[in-house]
């Protein structure tokens, strides 16, 4: 006799749940960058479009008045380099 058991999926068992990027350790880089490497580590680690994060830190930059550049040179001191 067959069991009708009812399985559930939890949405977290996709088959992509793992993307390509590097989800590893947050550092600067060295190899890909303009000021810092910070922006870069950043969209490595977190698999941004770099371009778009540039672009979206410059806007943020004046519509918050500078205190995204701070928190820039802070991150420039605090995270590792590779």
């Amino acid at each position: 006799m067959p069991s009708n058991k009812t399985v559930a999926v939890r949405p977290f068992d996709s088959p992509q749940k793992t993307m390509s990027y590097n989800r590893g350790r947050l550092i600067r880089s060295q190899s890909n960058k303009m000021v810092g490497g910070v922006l870069s580590g950043l969209a490595r680690h977190y698999g941004l479009d770099l371009t778009w994060l540039r672009i979206g830190v410059v806007l943020a930059s004046f519509v918050t008045f500078g205190t995204v550049v701070v928190c820039y040179i802070v991150a420039m001191f605090l995270m590792p380099t590779e």
